[in-house]
């Protein structure tokens, strides 16, 4: 069975909400073809730097997950993310 993930994140998340989020994914025994992150708007540098840590986590360990991000100019709340 294939399926995606779609995540949307915003400035005010915790990094470290991120990080536990990601850590429960990758961590359940079926995982994901694509994970799909979309940055409701400009993120904090501590989020990017977060993400760039997972997008080398996933490349380096689940070779077999695509993931993929998504910016948007500005936050448009998550319904529309």
């Amino acid at each position: 069975m294939k399926f995606s993930v779609l995540l949307s994140v915003y400035h005010k998340e915790k990094a470290s909400n991120l990080r536990e989020c990601f850590d429960s994914l990758l961590g359940q025994s079926l995982l994901p073809d694509e994970i799909v992150l979309v940055f409701d708007g400009p993120l904090s540098d501590e989020l990017y730097q977060t993400i760039d840590d997972i997008r080398k986590q996933i490349e380096n360990c689940y070779q077999s997950i695509s993931f993929v991000c998504v910016p948007l100019e500005k936050n448009r709340g998550l319904g529309l993310a």
